[in-house]
């Protein structure tokens, strides 16, 4: 989502062996209630949604991950 949206639309992690799992109930709480940060994301993926389009989006999200990992290879 947050490729594809061209922002941080979801936070991501890394994760050892205990990982960061106090951030993440944080975050979803964060996502669960009502407020600004819920309302974001919402609007956000609306975006992400519209910008996929009908069916296919998986194979439309792969080539776009996929072009962007090519461009990113030549510089």
């Amino acid at each position: 989502t947050n490729l594809i949206a061209g922002k941080q639309v979801f936070p991501e992690y890394c994760f050892g062996e205990e990982g960061p799992l106090k951030q993440v109930a944080r975050d979803m709480e964060a996502f669960d209630r009502p407020g600004e940060t819920r309302e974001t994301c919402l609007h956000e993926l609306d975006r992400v949604r519209e910008r996929l389009g009908p069916p296919g989006a998986a194979s439309r999200a792969s080539a776009a991950i996929l072009g962007f990992l090519a461009g990113r290879s030549r510089t």
